[in-house]
């Protein structure tokens, strides 16, 4: 065995998954990151830090070239899945691991990338192609029982895949900002960015446009791609606790994302203990004066905030669903949420927001023009 060929093989052992989900596909990526996680390997948050990309359902036409812009920034060596319902997702991810190893099938694959330039094009051509690098506030590795916090830092975000607009482009093919009029009326540069569709703890399938001022966003439009109905089966105290772990991800509490996956995959075998083990990250999440402190403000609309809706979500959860959480029934009133906030602001207002009604509303209006 040569040296290369044995390192790769151990790069594959601890390969970084991106996972892709289509929407309508819930199930299918919890599925897909369980089965990631026990096999060893780890959860990306970009194009840029994956090994692997795993597809989470049939691509529709609106997400497809999202999603190949996406894997084609994956650096080599790499390797994608795309999962449809009923396959043997444990196989599937594993011949994954065997292809990333692979060294012939890695020079091959590298022989045919597109240059960056033929990307940039491509992102110019389709409005669908937005999906940045995870952009959030890290609380670093503090438990959130106790007072003691770092400060609150963002994520880099990576413009590989944004959407241009009309920005002019440097030689290279690099995008440069626009000059844009600022709050005091001096000008500032303006940055278009694309948010989604392929973007960890991001819901499924919505791309929101941001026009930026430094990391402020001063202009936002959102929409739905590849909408389709919730399946009447879904296990919906199990998805609210999804919900949970991706907005304590973004807020950096990796402790307790890791137990309110746990509950979420309790739920979902139906452990007998699961309600235990819910009441135990309830108490926990409700104790943290850093996490209410951190959520308190944002995203302020009918009364409620991202905290109160994060403890909504909780009570829904535990199988209240008669509790009223705020959930915009347009895409005007989502942009207009996360309007005058920065990046990291705006994550955890989205990560935050009920959608049903701004997927049922999309969904009716796609049969009316159908």
């Amino acid at each position: 065995m040569g040296l290369n060929t044995a390192i790769a093989r151990l790069a594959a052992r601890h390969a970084h998954v991106l996972l892709v989900e289509i929407p309508g596909e819930w199930r299918l990526r919890v599925e897909a990151e369980r089965v990631a996680l026990r096999l060893g390997l780890r959860l990306a948050d970009s194009p840029s830090d994956a090994d692997i990309m795993i597809v989470c359902g049939r691509v529709g036409q609106q997400m497809a070239q999202a999603v190949d812009l996406a894997w084609e920034q994956l650096p080599g060596p790499r390797a994608r899945v795309d999962l449809v319902p009923g396959e043997d997702v444990r196989s599937r991810i594993s011949q994954a691991t065997t292809l990333l190893a692979d060294t012939t099938h890695q020079h091959r694959d590298a022989s045919h990338r597109d240059e960056i330039t033929d990307l940039l094009e491509k992102a110019e051509d389709h409005d669908h192609s937005g999906g940045a690098d995870d952009a959030h506030t890290d609380h670093g590795d503090m438990d959130h029982g106790d007072m003691d916090h770092g400060d609150m830092a963002h994520g880099d975000m990576d413009h590989g895949d944004m959407d241009h607009g009309d920005m002019e482009m440097a030689p290279g093919g690099l995008a440069l900002a626009e000059g844009g009029p600022d709050r005091d009326g001096l000008e500032m540069d303006v940055l278009h960015l694309a948010l989604g569709p392929v973007l960890s703890h991001w819901a499924a399938g919505l791309v929101v446009r941001c026009s930026l001022q430094g990391d402020v966003i001063v202009g936002a439009h959102a929409e739905l791609l590849d909408t389709r109905p919730e399946p009447r089966t879904s296990p919906m105290r199990a998805r609210r606790l999804d919900d949970v772990a991706s907005l304590l991800a973004l807020a950096g509490w990796e402790d307790a994302v890791a137990r309110a996956r746990m509950v979420r995959d309790a739920l979902l075998d139906d452990d007998p203990d699961a309600d235990i083990s819910f009441a135990r990250l309830d108490r926990q999440i409700r104790r943290s004066r850093i996490l209410r402190w951190s959520l308190r403000g944002l995203g302020t609309s009918a009364g409620l905030d991202a905290y109160d809706r994060l403890i909504g979500t909780l009570q829904r959860a535990h199988g209240d669903e008669e509790v009223d959480l705020f959930g915009p029934a347009t895409p005007e009133e989502l942009a207009e949420l996360i309007t005058g906030v920065d990046l990291a602001a705006a994550r955890l207002i989205v990560a935050s927001l009920d959608l049903q009604r701004l997927r049922a509303s999309d969904t009716e209006q796609r049969a009316t023009h159908a």
